[in-house]
């Protein structure tokens, strides 16, 4: 009987295991790109975070952004006005913090957050702080030729963004 619950909780602690997924954080300066590696050895990035509330973004690392759901644009070019023309923009609830990143201090007061498919934009006092492209589209650093697909992998991420300045890494269920 012991032998069997043993094998019983042994068995259900794998399964758990395996059905959870490590979670890979590349920070580069105000850059922050998430990945997994569910079911897989790869490191597989489905986030591109360009801004922090420590670091707005302003401009820099410049890319064109390709939503698979939108038109492309310049993420250095981007303003609220732009943001709003856009169609299918929507003001979304604003959910703190907007990333699944360790966490970060607080958005300044006022902030708001618009999504139009795959991207979220986040704003305050008439200026973009952070854009985020999930899941799906493409990007490409601003003057280089390739174009590349989310999720991507950390050649990819290296290609565009250079050497991180980290990496932070949790098993998450």
């Amino acid at each position: 009987m012991r032998l069997a619950v043993a094998i019983l909780v042994l068995s259900s602690l794998a399964v758990t295991l395996c059905s959870c997924a490590n979670q890979r954080v590349f920070y580069k300066g105000s850059t922050v790109c998430t990945a997994t590696n569910r079911h897989t050895n790869d490191w597989r990035y489905f986030k591109i975070e360009l801004g922090t509330p420590s670091k707005p973004y302003a401009g820099d690392p410049a890319l064109w952004i390709r939503p698979k759901d939108g038109a492309e644009f310049r993420t250095d070019q981007v303003t609220v006005t732009s943001i709003l023309s856009r169609p299918g923009v929507k003001v979304a609830p604003f959910r703190v913090p907007v990333s699944d990143s360790p966490p970060f201090e607080p958005w300044p007061a006022g902030t708001e957050e618009y999504r139009a498919g795959s991207v979220v934009y986040v704003v305050t006092s008439n200026c973009v702080l952070h854009i985020m492209l999930v899941h799906s589209g493409e990007f490409q650093k601003v003057g280089e030729d390739r174009w590349h697909s989310l999720p991507c992998t950390e050649q990819d991420i290296r290609e565009v963004f250079g050497s991180p300045d980290r990496i932070y890494e949790w098993f998450r269920e």
